[in-house]
């Protein structure tokens, strides 16, 4: 059912738009009439129509102005000026203005001249809505493109920069691992050699945090080896418990008889380290 709001104050003119109606279709057709643009906009705000016949000279306003107050209560509706002393410029200027179509009075007794008017102007309002639709759409898929974009551009420097920051500081493991090593074979006391075991240690974890880096910031080559996953998880809880904070608690539920895989342990740790950061996010 085809809804249409009639804002007309002369009486003769509402009836032969009515008449003109009813003859052509107008039982698909519901036709409400208003006498005053005020009871109109009324009417708009609380009931959905899809058209308006708008008088484009009324007692409470009259020409271009009166669209605008439409379009400001009901703006996706398809409107048709009608008026029974417009020239053709005025009547342009109605379309330009946001009209869908415009009829003369004159012509609404005309065969069939009301009915198309109406037709057209309810496909010409719902092309434009499509159009804006895509329109917008485009506009967010392009600042979506834009957004991405800059976020790569971001993420390149910050690869750049964790690169560089990575190497110099394998160069200092480096020195760390070897000076270790040597003191390992000059150090004779077991509680030397438990406290060096601690500073081996902690350069091992610095020396899996700096392949990481190296690896976000794909300078690092791939090894791929045989890992037990379960292995590597158990080995980085440890980091994960700083990395996520002390508000979050970790446990691990390590599967049985899980198979080896031949990987990369920096990437796998990389993994493990994006999901567990994106879990803690989430939370927050």
């Amino acid at each position: 059912m085809l809804r249409i709001l009639h804002i007309e104050d002369e009486d003769a003119y509402a009836r032969m738009v009515r008449d003109a109606l009813r003859g052509h279709g107008g039982q698909n057709l519901h036709l409400h009439r208003v006498d005053r643009v005020r009871a109109g906009l009324d009417l708009l705000a609380r009931e959905r129509f899809h058209l308006v016949l708008l008088d484009m000279s009324l007692p409470d306003g009259e020409g271009v102005t009166l669209i605008d107050r439409i379009r400001a209560v009901a703006p996706e509706i398809a409107i048709v000026g009608l008026s029974g002393t417009i020239d053709e410029a005025e009547a342009l200027n109605v379309v330009s203005h946001g009209a869908q179509d415009f009829v003369s009075k004159d012509e609404i007794p005309q065969r069939g001249a009301l009915i198309r008017a109406i037709r057209y102007a309810i496909e010409r309002q719902h092309a434009k809505l499509q159009l804006e639709s895509r329109a917008r759409a485009l506009a967010l898929d392009v600042a979506e493109r834009d957004r991405q974009l800059l976020h790569s551009q971001r993420m390149e420097a910050i690869g750049r920069l964790a690169g560089g920051v990575a190497h110099d500081f394998n160069n200092l493991l480096t020195v760390i691992h070897g000076y270790s090593n040597f003191l390992a074979a000059r150090l004779t006391s077991t509680e030397d050699q438990e406290d060096l075991r601690e500073i081996r240690q902690a350069a091992e974890r610095a020396t899996v945090l700096t392949r990481q880096l190296l690896a976000f910031s794909r300078r690092q080559p791939m090894q791929l080896v045989v890992l037990d996953l379960n292995e590597v998880l158990e080995e980085m809880v440890r980091f994960l418990r700083p990395l996520i904070g002390e508000d979050v608690t970790v446990e691990t539920r390590l599967g049985r008889d899980v198979p080896t895989v031949l990987a990369d342990r920096g990437q796998i740790e990389q993994v493990v380290v994006n999901l567990a950061v994106n879990a803690r996010d989430a939370m927050a």
